[in-house]
């Protein structure tokens, strides 16, 4: 048995079945060879490798795996065998494992006070490509690879003054996962890490990719090369050791951060396109599926309007200092305002004042 030749033609049969940009044929086939070099498939000639003795074999094998990671492993085993011309799979799950199998766990949101920890890092961020993957991560719950990975600097559209204000990327012609359209505002921190990468990316033509991969030392060796899992979870891993963040939360959580938050403040309709997700499963069925394809400037003014600095913005609120710019009396407004007053007060107010500079800070 040459184990070589099974997964050469496991990784040829499958070149389309799995995307080119992640490392699904890598990970199941690295799982194969790790089985038969344990079992010493290698050993045996494809006559001797009777479907009873496949059978022994892999319930063998499987029996000292953990029970958290049994399902991937048997499945990634299937893969490789179905596929590599080793016939058919010997393994019937209902009746080698029954119930043994534990079922995948939906992961919980995690609670503010665990992702906090993380947007207050970014204030200290040196480097802005991380800035902007971190904040972008945060901010819209977007899968690294396929989403983040994918969005390029044509993707981004921009105000009068030359600043981003939106993302729209069509999911099919940016080779999304699902295909689903992606129309997000920008908030203004994100604005300025973007203005600030743009000028600093090897690369910000309109076909170019706002973060290509990023080696483990900060290098960029091709500015047109698509992130991996693996290379995500590097930079993500260096982020939290870089500024002394002790969490286990993944890319993964802040997904479901993003999503827990957005659905207090916007529309089922709204809250999709911000994770480039599809408007009729996030509403539950067609009911939501009518009247949600949606004019994209409709999208952007109901998201600005309703949520502008999205869910950064929750866990960090913008604090108000009276300055030479914010007099008392617009101080007296906005308190008013805060406490249920009127809309044109606090207009009156500021028109008044002219405000010419920008005096929102954090903390």
């Amino acid at each position: 048995m040459n184990v070589d030749q099974v997964i050469a033609r496991f990784v040829d049969e499958t070149k389309n079945r799995f995307r080119p940009d992640t490392p699904t044929a890598g990970d199941y086939s690295t799982a194969f060879r790790r089985f038969a070099k344990t079992v010493g498939l290698d050993s045996f000639s494809r006559k001797q490798l009777t479907p009873k003795r496949a059978h022994k074999i892999i319930t063998d094998y499987m029996a000292t795996m953990r029970p958290g990671s049994k399902r991937w492993i048997l499945t990634a085993l299937q893969r490789v065998w179905v596929y590599g011309g080793l016939g058919p799979w010997p393994i019937d799950i209902g009746r080698d494992f029954g119930r043994s199998l534990p079922k995948p766990q939906r992961r919980e949101a995690p609670p503010d006070a665990e992702v906090l920890p993380f947007a207050k890092a970014l204030a200290k961020e040196p480097d802005a490509y991380v800035r902007v993957f971190v904040r972008m991560m945060l901010t819209y719950g977007l899968r690294p690879v396929d989403q983040l990975g994918a969005i390029r600097w044509g993707n981004i559209r921009y105000d009068e003054s030359g600043r981003p204000y939106a993302f729209v990327a069509r999911g099919v012609e940016e080779g999304f996962k699902t295909g689903s359209p992606w129309i997000a505002h920008i908030p203004s921190d994100l604005a300025t890490d973007l203005m600030e990468w743009n000028g600093k990316s090897p690369n910000s033509t309109p076909e170019a990719l706002i973060l290509p991969r990023m080696g483990k030392h900060g290098k960029i060796a091709d500015a047109m090369r698509i992130h991996s899992n693996r290379s995500t979870e590097d930079l993500w891993k260096a982020y939290t050791a870089r500024h002394g963040i002790r969490s286990a939360l993944t890319m993964a959580h802040m997904r479901h951060f993003v999503k827990r938050h957005r659905r207090k403040v916007l529309d089922p309709a709204i809250l999709a396109y911000w994770s480039g997700h599809d408007a009729k499963s996030e509403g539950g069925g067609m009911s939501l599926h009518y009247g949600t394809n949606l004019p994209v400037q409709e999208v952007l003014e109901e998201q600005s309007r309703e949520w502008p600095e999205g869910p950064i913005g929750d866990l960090i609120p913008v604090r108000v200092l009276e300055t030479a710019e914010i007099t008392p009396q617009m101080m007296n407004a906005i308190r008013e305002y805060m406490k249920g007053g009127s809309d044109s007060e606090l207009t009156t107010v500021f028109g008044e004042a002219r405000k010419k500079a920008t005096p929102f800070v954090r903390p």
